[in-house]
């Protein structure tokens, strides 16, 4: 549901092809309500849990009796039931479940292997090492490892060192997809279409598929559409949000509006829609459980 009004609010915002600062403010108050919401999830489950068990109780109660006619008289037989010869003192066995954070926490056990370790098993293997040594080597020195004991209570800098460097890999990957797309004349839909988009869903990919062989299908599949939601309503709401409120220096001019080619975002829509029946299909009525 949060990820439908979602793309119906990039619709709605998108609609006139210039975006308000007042449109740009409402997917920000959007995400924040679907954060709030996710972290009462658990709590507002259980309310309405609560109240329809409840209502099933409470219409039960009200349910007219059956009448003494209408009630079916099973004869009893001469034979006693097998259930009755079980030893009452027998001893069951109750195996815990494994858990499935067992296997995961044993891979996390032991210090994280050091960037500047020579691979020596082939000449391959040392060729990858060589092109990721300088980015390896940036991140060792300025992105907090939380693996390690002595930096653990440093998560919140390592998320946000983490981001700047998204951020700023972003930006570079963007701005060399733009020259490229001018040298060669390719249109920046295609790109944005192409090259960009493997570059925000390949990582994401990896992601649910490692969870997901972890056991936590859950959180892959909903790592698939949160990130979705992540996009539209933040790391689009934001930069509008920005660029909209400015105060222009010199005209003392308050705020702009941002121009935007909404070419096929119906047809965008109605694919973001699909896949979200897609996904509600092969999970209810295929027998595709989440486990």
């Amino acid at each position: 549901m949060c990820y439908l009004i979602s793309v119906a609010a990039l619709v709605g915002v998108m609609e006139d092809s210039l975006i308000k600062w007042y449109e740009s403010l409402i997917l920000l108050v959007l995400y924040v309500a679907y954060i709030i919401l996710m972290f009462n999830n658990h709590r507002i489950e259980g309310f309405f849990r609560q109240r329809i068990v409840n209502f099933a109780a409470t219409s039960s109660e009200t349910s007219p009796l059956l009448d003494n006619k209408d009630n079916i008289h099973t004869p009893t037989s001469g034979y006693t039931s097998e259930m009755e010869n079980i030893d009452s003192d027998a001893e069951v066995t109750i195996r815990p479940p494994t858990d499935r954070h067992t296997v995961q926490d044993e891979e996390d056990e032991g210090p994280p292997p050091s960037p500047f370790h020579v691979p020596r098993d082939s000449w391959t293997s040392l060729l990858i090492w060589i092109l990721y040594l300088p980015s390896q080597a940036i991140f060792y020195f300025t992105i907090p490892n939380c693996k390690r004991k002595s930096w653990t209570s440093w998560y919140p800098l390592t998320f946000l060192m983490s981001l700047l460097w998204i951020g700023l890999s972003s930006y570079v990957l963007v701005w060399m997809a733009n020259n490229v797309g001018i040298a060669f004349r390719i249109p920046d839909v295609v790109l944005g279409y192409t090259v960009l988009a493997i570059g925000n869903s390949v990582p994401d990919a990896l992601a649910s598929v490692l969870v997901a062989r972890n056991g936590f299908g859950d959180m892959a599949i909903s790592n698939s559409i949160g990130s979705n939601i992540f996009d539209i309503l933040l790391c689009l709401g934001l930069p509008w949000f920005l660029q909209t409120t400015v105060v222009h220096l010199g005209t003392n001019s308050f705020g702009s509006v941002v121009n935007i080619y909404n070419t096929g975002s119906l047809y965008i829509a109605l694919m973001l829609f699909g896949n979200c029946v897609h996904i509600i299909v092969f999970t209810k009525d295929h027998s595709f459980p989440i486990r």
